[in-house]
């Protein structure tokens, strides 16, 4: 099973801050709380109803590169928020 890394979500919760700046400090935490758990339910493979992948081109290696994105408002063009799947994870056990 795979969980954020906790140098990550520091940054999430800068990010949720920023977006959600009007909200309270606890709405704030349950917020981070909620984006955390999408997020790694949907690397682990078991949902994450508000995450979904994305792929875009690579400019430096030629093929593909691949975030998981959650859309924190009706709006997810501009409050989107993306990890990596292949960075910004490490197993449970580590």
């Amino acid at each position: 099973m795979k969980r954020l890394k906790k140098t990550t979500i520091p940054s999430i919760r800068n990010f949720i801050a920023t977006v959600a700046s009007n909200s309270s400090k606890s709405e704030q935490a349950a917020l981070l709380n909620d984006v955390i758990k999408n997020f790694e339910c949907a690397v682990n493979g078991g949902g994450g109803h508000e995450c979904f992948f994305v792929h875009f081109p690579s400019k430096c290696s030629g093929g593909l590169n691949t975030v998981i994105a959650y859309h924190m408002t009706s709006d997810p063009t501009r409050h989107c928020i993306a990890v990596d799947p292949f960075h910004d994870f490490e197993d449970a056990d580590a």
